[in-house]
């Protein structure tokens, strides 16, 4: 019989191994097989990656919904892109100024105002 702290830690592991594949879809996309459109050779070793702007759907490359005010940031997960300075993202979808109040001014993440 295995030891209830050998249990707790093979279950804590297969949870963890859950949650990172979830977290991490970009690990069972590997750019491998023929080049598709939108995408170049990896820069290290074998396979493609998908231009700026891009993400990978299976064997394909396509355009992420990038709202306006807004520019692609290259990352695999999440929406992909981020607002310009001065907007605030609302609901993964897009980018609303932000209105800074009399006597603000805005910080230098560009995300937040300060008085």
């Amino acid at each position: 019989m295995r030891h209830p702290l050998a249990r707790l830690i093979a279950k804590t592991a297969v949870i963890a191994g859950v949650i990172a594949s979830f977290a991490f879809p970009v690990l069972a996309q590997d750019g491998t097989g023929p080049m598709p459109e939108n995408a170049q050779p990896r820069s290290y070793g074998g396979g493609w990656v998908c231009d700026l702007g891009y993400r990978v759907a299976g064997t394909e490359c396509l355009a992420l919904d990038i709202p306006e005010h807004a520019y692609p940031i290259g990352r695999s997960y999440g929406t992909g892109w981020e607002c310009d300075r001065g907007y605030e993202e609302v609901n993964g979808i897009s980018c609303n100024f932000i209105s800074l109040p009399t006597n603000a001014f805005l910080r230098s993440s560009g995300y937040d105002w300060q008085c």
